[in-house]
């Protein structure tokens, strides 16, 4: 594995975003990124600790963050490592037929029905902020952006 300082940025300390939240933004953009892959190890909670000068805990709010999300999972005295995505498979050949809009389903509702799984989404939020560096180059040099997040769970599991 390479270096954590090349993996992984610092702190920004002028910022209003909590510590833990700057940690688990920067893992999840290196496991986005490719910089760890699927089952691999993350780096310790020690080596998180001296790598950003924090304590044990804000590490462990970081790595919370993230197994909320489904990113990552923890096995009791070995670490916490990138979990698996499934694959995103589409059962439902007529997922956005108007039938099921005029229901109120949404595309993942009929697919979940059609695997029969329970369907369920824990967390949305609708936002304006910032554009990253990547949005403001394909949208024409926008400086703020509207974002929607929202996670879907099947079975209360995390799969989007």
């Amino acid at each position: 594995m390479a270096s954590l300082p090349s993996i992984l940025g610092g702190l920004d300390p002028t910022s209003d975003r909590a510590v833990f939240r700057q940690i688990a933004d920067q893992l999840r953009e290196a496991i986005d990124r490719g910089r760890f892959k699927e089952g691999e190890k993350l780096p310790s909670e020690a080596e998180l600790v001296e790598h950003y000068g924090v304590s044990r805990m804000t590490v462990r709010n970081s790595f919370s963050i993230l197994q909320g999300e489904g990113l990552v999972h923890a096995e009791h005295g070995r670490g916490v490592f990138v979990r698996p995505r499934p694959p995103v498979r589409r059962l439902a050949s007529d997922r956005f037929a108007r039938r099921h809009r005029e229901q109120g389903k949404s595309a993942f509702i009929v697919e979940a029905d059609a695997a029969g799984s329970h369907p369920t989404v824990d967390s949305l939020e609708v936002k304006e902020e910032k554009a990253g560096q990547d949005i403001s180059t394909r949208l024409g040099s926008v400086r703020r952006v509207l974002a929607r997040r929202r996670r879907y769970l099947l079975d209360g599991r995390p799969v989007e």
